[in-house]
């Protein structure tokens, strides 16, 4: 981007500026001394010298000694050049030098502000969509010269399926947008607690699947908010339910605990997901162009981004594991006695 170029730039000036003030002031200061120490030395030598010559010398010929002056004006030129030559090569040093730290402090912002750019084009783009379609069947139906009731309903029916799309992005984007939670108001939780709420809301969507969901594991506990946790798994379980084969889908749920890690484990025998896609499928709007797309599930691609943002607010860590073919595996980590 030009404008991180011209802001590098800008700053590297200012870093170069900075250490060549305080590099060009030590060097005065050391210039200072040199001269002060080389005088001196001077006057010492000439007094020696002088108390050497009139010790020896018969009195009616003492004369005042009369040094080269040019040795010590040449001795300051060298020290002049030298600290020149010196500041000079720091010069280049710290421009190099300015450019390499001014991108790496620039780095994180130009991050920040190039996800916020694609989050904003995602965005813009998936409610374009839906607005779209509601515009272009009011505009039909408008237009139309036989308007009935059923086709009024129909298209009012029509719209609110898309108004509710529109209201489960909008929830979705403030999830996303939402600081990080204050871990001092988390609560000691049982995550079986937790998992079975999370089950209730789905167990419609399982049942008209015909998903078979299995829950195993002993009483575990961590520190977190329920309300955002249950989030994570209806997240997480939900994806698992519309990705498994209608039928012949099984969902297991597995805990765990390990030491001071609780890990809970949400399997299924769906299509997988493709090599290529798994380090990008806790991206904001990624989809992948397979079985795990908008077009089987409805979704905007930032379920599993609000459910790496809940792990990451609860200090946990949350990763993929799948084979096209054979299901995928999704495990949360939490850390037990989190701060």
């Amino acid at each position: 981007m030009k404008i991180f170029e011209s802001a590098r730039l800008r700053l590297t000036l200012w870093y170069t500026l900075v250490i060549m003030v305080v590099s060009i002031t030590f060097s005065l200061g050391i210039y200072s001394i040199q001269t002060y120490e080389l005088t001196r030395f001077e006057a010492i030598q000439r007094e020696r010298i002088e108390n050497r010559i009139y010790d020896s010398a018969p009195q009616r010929a003492r004369n005042p000694l009369v040094l080269d002056e040019g040795l010590v004006t040449e001795a300051k030129q060298r020290i002049i050049h030298r600290l020149g030559l010196i500041n000079g090569i720091l010069m280049i040093v710290a421009t190099g030098f300015g450019y390499f730290l001014s991108g790496k402090t620039l780095r994180p912002i130009e991050r920040v502000l190039k996800d916020q750019e694609n989050f904003i084009s995602d965005a813009s783009h998936e409610l374009r969509t839906p607005l779209t379609a509601m515009r272009t069947s009011l505009e039909v139906f408008l237009r139309g010269k036989k308007k009935t009731l059923s086709s009024a309903t129909a298209l009012i029916k029509g719209s609110l399926d898309e108004v509710i799309r529109l209201q489960s992005l909008s929830d979705s984007l403030l999830d996303l947008s939402t600081g990080s939670l204050d871990r001092q108001s988390f609560q000691e939780l049982e995550l079986k607690e937790v998992i079975d709420s999370a089950l209730t809301s789905l167990a419609p969507l399982a049942k008209k699947r015909r998903i078979k969901i299995a829950l195993r594991g002993k009483s575990v506990y961590v520190r977190g908010s329920h309300s955002h946790l249950r989030q994570l798994f209806v997240i997480l379980i939900d994806n698992a339910i519309k990705y498994s084969p209608v039928a012949k889908g099984k969902v297991s749920i597995t805990l765990s605990q390990k030491g001071r890690s609780v890990t809970v484990t949400v399997k299924d025998n769906g299509k997988g997901i493709d090599q290529d896609d798994l380090p990008h499928v806790f991206d904001r709007f990624y989809r992948a162009d397979s079985s795990r797309s908008r077009g089987g599930s409805g979704g905007y691609g930032l379920g599993l981004a609000i459910a790496k943002k809940i792990m990451d607010d609860h200090n946990g860590e949350i990763s993929v594991n799948s084979l096209p073919g054979k299901g995928s595996t999704f495990q949360v980590t939490f850390r037990k006695h989190q701060a």
